[in-house]
C-alpha cells in the first residue's frame, strides 16, 4: 500500500515535489497506510496538473492517472485458473452428429441441480455467494464457470473445464465433473450397445491464471487517460480561443457600455 501511494505522489508537479516531496514522504511512512489516501492523492496530483496550461502535459498526467488505475485494479482482481480435462470413444469419429447429441445429454444431465449442489458442498465453492444469494443463483453462476468443447478435429473427444481462484479446486472440480459426464452417459445408453465414453485425460493442477491479464487492463487504463486528456485539452483549447476572439473583437468593456 506504501509503494502505491508513492506511485500516486509521482502525479504532482516536480516543483511541487521538490519543496514538499520530503515531507509528504514522512507522513506515507509515519501514517497508516488506506485506500482513500490513495484516492486523496490522485485527485490532489490531477488538479494541480489540470491547473498548468501545456496540453502535452495534460495528457500525460491524465495518462499516468489512467494506467495508476489500471495497475491497481489489475493488481487487486483476483486470479483465476482452468483446469481441463478430455474424454472420449476411442474408435469414433468427430463430426458425428450423433456424437455430438449423445455428449450434449450426457453433460446437460451431469450439470443437474443436485448434482453440482453436491460438487458446490464437497470443496466449499462460492462461499461467500451462498451467504449472500439463493442456491440456485449459486448454481447458475457454476454453470457459467464450466465450459465443453471439442478437444480434436479428428476424434470423438471432448474437454471438459471449470475456472475458479483456487487451482486444486479447479482441479478436483473439473475431475468430478468429468467422471460425472462419463456415468451419465453410461446411464442413458439403451442396453450398454453403444460404444463406451472413457476418460481420456486426468485434468492436471494448473500453473498459471487465465485471469487478469494485468497487461492489458495496465494499458487500457493508459490508452483510456490519454483519450481523456486528448479530449479534455482539446475543450479547453477550444474554450480559450474562444475567450480570445471575444477579447479581440472590440466589445465595450462594461463600464464604457453603461456611460453609453
Amino acid at each position: 500500500m506504501k509503494r502505491i501511494l508513492k506511485w500516486a505522489a509521482q502525479l504532482y508537479p516536480r516543483a511541487w515535489r521538490e519543496r514538499y516531496g520530503d515531507e509528504l514522504h514522512c507522513l506515507i511512512e509515519d501514517a497508516p497506510p488506506r485506500w482513500r489516501d490513495v484516492a486523496d492523492l490522485v485527485q490532489g496530483g490531477i488538479q494541480m496538473q489540470l491547473a498548468r496550461p501545456g496540453f502535452w502535459m495534460l495528457v500525460a498526467v491524465l495518462a499516468l492517472a489512467g494506467g495508476f488505475a489500471g495497475g491497481v485494479a489489475a493488481w487487486t482482481m483476483p486470479e483465476r485458473y482452468m483446469a481441463v480435462g478430455i474424454a472420449g470413444i476411442r474408435d469414433g469419429a468427430a463430426g458425428n452428429r450423433g456424437f455430438t447429441d449423445r455428449i450434449q445429454r450426457s453433460f446437460q444431465a451431469a450439470l443437474r441441480s443436485e448434482a453440482l449442489q453436491e460438487i458446490i458442498e464437497r470443496h466449499d465453492l462460492y462461499r461467500t455467494e451462498r451467504n449472500r444469494q439463493p442456491l440456485e443463483q449459486v448454481i447458475s453462476r457454476m454453470k457459467r464457470d464450466i465450459w465443453i468443447a471439442a478437444a480434436s478435429p479428428r476424434r470423438a473427444a471432448f474437454s471438459i473445464s471449470f475456472t475458479c481462484p483456487d487451482r486444486a479446486k479447479a482441479r478436483a472440480v473439473t475431475q468430478d465433473l468429468l467422471e460425472l459426464t462419463v456415468a451419465e452417459d453410461g446411464k442413458l445408453q439403451p442396453g450398454g450397445t453403444a460404444a463406451r465414453l472413457e476418460v481420456w485425460e486426468n485434468p492436471g493442477l494448473p500453473e498459471a491464471p487465465i485471469s487478469p491479464n494485468r497487461t492489458v487492463v495496465l494499458s487500457a487504463g493508459l490508452l483510456g487517460g490519454a483519450i481523456l486528456g486528448v479530449v479534455i485539452g482539446g475543450i479547453r483549447r477550444v474554450v480559450e480561443r474562444g475567450r480570445q476572439k471575444r477579447g479581440a473583437g472590440g466589445l465595450p468593456a462594461p463600464r464604457e457600455v453603461g456611460n453609453g
